[in-house]
């Protein structure tokens, strides 16, 4: 991907030296094919500027293309006994177990260290240039896990009736709802509760919208603060009881810009760059 000063396909045209815009294609759904490219351009107020997208043959279009490092990670696995993320600066992991609380790694020098601390045999507990776990969890709540107040102690919520991880991908303006999980089933005559996240990169995300039937009226969601500029945003609803049968939830998110994802992907290309169809999910009330 590059990107000129000009401000129309015609004065693009006779611009000689272009930027190369840092890209990565995302795969969103796990099916092991492009869904969204993902980009970052500077722009000033007001500003317009010609964007151009070369494709073709993988071989071929890495030989053009710059190379950008990863600032983040993500994984799951069982050396760390759970979900770890990380910036340069800092590591965290989630132990995904009864103990339920978060842990620190900490870093001499900006790196990306997680699938090194996932490694089989790594000691992570010891001092490393490379950075160590820090916080003795043990029995305590970590830097932060959901706990109730027994007899006047914090005790962790190790007994639940299912665990389960999902590592989010950034987009366009999209809302993801992480519960009720897809294939729910729900009580007949009771508020349905909704909760999920949303983003929308550079723009402000405006309002989070929930609707139960197929799209035809929409509640208004609840957004949580945001924590970063570019950070994903929480949301909540309790929407009124849904008639029995099934039932398919879907999420909207729209920007400070007027931009809302659409309820269909273009007919042409379903499954193509920068998709942020709706957020679907079907279940049952019973």
């Amino acid at each position: 991907m590059t990107a000129s000063d000009a401000s129309t396909v015609a004065e693009d045209a006779s611009v000689l030296h272009t930027t190369e815009l840092p890209s990565q294609v995302d795969d969103l759904d796990g099916d092991f094919k492009p869904d969204e490219l993902a980009f970052q351009i500077d722009l000033k107020p007001h500003q317009t500027r010609i964007v151009t997208i070369t494709w073709g043959a993988a071989d071929r279009i890495f030989r053009l293309r710059g190379d950008y490092e990863k600032q983040t990670n993500a994984i799951f696995t069982r050396k760390i006994d759970g979900m770890g993320w990380e910036s340069k600066r800092n590591a965290f992991r989630l132990y995904f177990d009864k103990r339920n609380a978060i842990d620190l790694y900490g870093k001499p020098r900006p790196s990306l260290q997680l699938d090194r601390y996932a490694t089989p045999g790594y000691i992570y507990h010891n001092y490393s240039p490379d950075g160590r776990d820090i916080y003795l969890v043990a029995d305590a709540l970590g830097i932060g896990a959901p706990a109730g107040w027994v007899n006047g102690t914090a005790e962790h919520v190790a007994e639940v009736d299912d665990r389960s991880w999902r590592i989010i991908s950034a987009g366009p303006v999209r809302a993801v709802i992480t519960s009720p999980q897809d294939g729910f089933a729900a009580a007949a005559g009771a508020p349905l509760a909704v909760r999920g996240h949303a983003w929308s990169g550079h723009t402000p995300l405006a309002k989070v919208e929930l609707s139960c039937d197929g799209g035809r009226s929409w509640q208004a969601a609840q957004l949580g603060p945001l924590p970063d500029t570019f950070a994903w945003r929480r949301f909540t609803a309790v929407l009124a009881a849904p008639p029995a049968g099934a039932v398919e939830l879907i999420a909207r998110a729209s920007d400070a810009a007027g931009r809302a994802q659409p309820l269909e992907s273009v007919p042409w290309n379903p499954k193509g760059y920068g998709n942020n169809t709706v957020h679907r999910l079907r279940g049952r009330i019973e």
